[in-house]
């Protein structure tokens, strides 16, 4: 089984300092993006950088956006930014062929201790949403570390 080793990257500094390097020492990466990239980079800038790591042999992963994002929030309008946001950081991770896309949940134990199970529920719904756009893209999405100390019951 072959072995692959990734450096997180930051779009920012891939695309202002390492891309270079990166694309010299074949470096596989994680992609990490957040809402300033997303506002900011067009279609053609990632279909771009995704060209040059291809052309390289480079393979990747993509960190999405986390901060100000809930999945599970109750609060509707607060849930809808943050699928859309997802949904984007999806389409746009998708231009890569990343080997596997990571995701947080955006609960917060000492936000949510009171309302878990109620959170918890809106949250699988909206990863129904999220993995249906994952599946039709072919892509992995995995899930990363929720900030808290007691099991979800997922």
């Amino acid at each position: 089984m072959e072995k692959l080793i990734f450096v997180s990257i930051p779009w920012e500094p891939l695309i202002n300092k390492y891309l270079p390097l990166v694309l010299e020492k074949k470096i596989n990466i994680e992609i990490t993006l957040n809402a300033k990239v997303l506002d900011e980079c067009s279609y053609l800038d990632f279909k771009n950088i995704s060209r040059k790591l291809k052309e390289s042999g480079i393979k990747t992963t993509i960190h999405l956006p986390f901060m100000d994002l809930s999945l599970g929030a109750l609060d509707p309008w607060i849930r809808e930014t943050s699928l859309r946001r997802i949904f984007l950081a999806i389409e746009r991770s998708a231009i890569f062929e990343p080997i596997n896309l990571v995701l947080h949940s955006g609960y917060h134990m000492d936000y949510h201790r009171e309302v878990k199970s109620e959170w918890r529920n809106i949250f699988l719904e909206s990863m129904d949403k999220i993995l249906e756009l994952a599946e039709e893209l072919g892509l992995t999405i995995s899930l990363e570390k929720c900030f808290c100390n007691q099991n979800l019951n997922f």
